[in-house]
């Protein structure tokens, strides 16, 4: 699964040992990051896979809670408020060969933090 923004990040099944899969999440900056699941006998379910990366935090964002790609955005809304709201729903994308229907769950999931920010800047500017 690929997380894609102005940089490359993603959840990687790392390597099989025995009959154990291991998890690691990268980027190019080579962040650190936090999750609870790091090892698994059978692949993730879709579900699973979202709740890794819901939980997921990333060295630098951990005052900004929610996903991994929520953060990603609510950073760059906090560095320039006026930014446009549709660019920074585009800003992450998630894409996986393994599990395709990801990349339409995370663009529902990105509309939804769209129309929150939305309604947040809307309350803040009255």
């Amino acid at each position: 699964m690929w997380f894609k923004s102005k940089l490359d990040a993603g959840v990687h099944p790392a390597a099989r040992r025995g009959k154990k899969i291991t998890y690691r999440i990268v980027d190019e900056h080579e962040s650190s990051f936090d999750f609870q699941r790091k090892v698994s006998v059978q692949p993730l379910t879709m579900g699973e896979m979202v709740d890794l990366t819901a939980g997921a935090v990333v060295e630098g964002l951990s005052e900004f809670p929610g996903s991994l790609t929520n953060a990603y955005r609510d950073c760059n809304l906090e560095v320039d408020d006026r930014q446009d709201l549709r660019d920074l729903r585009d800003f992450v994308t998630v894409t996986s060969s393994f599990y395709p229907e990801l990349r339409r769950w995370y663009e529902e999931d990105a509309e939804e933090w769209r129309v929150e920010a939305e309604s947040r800047r809307k309350r803040q500017s009255e």
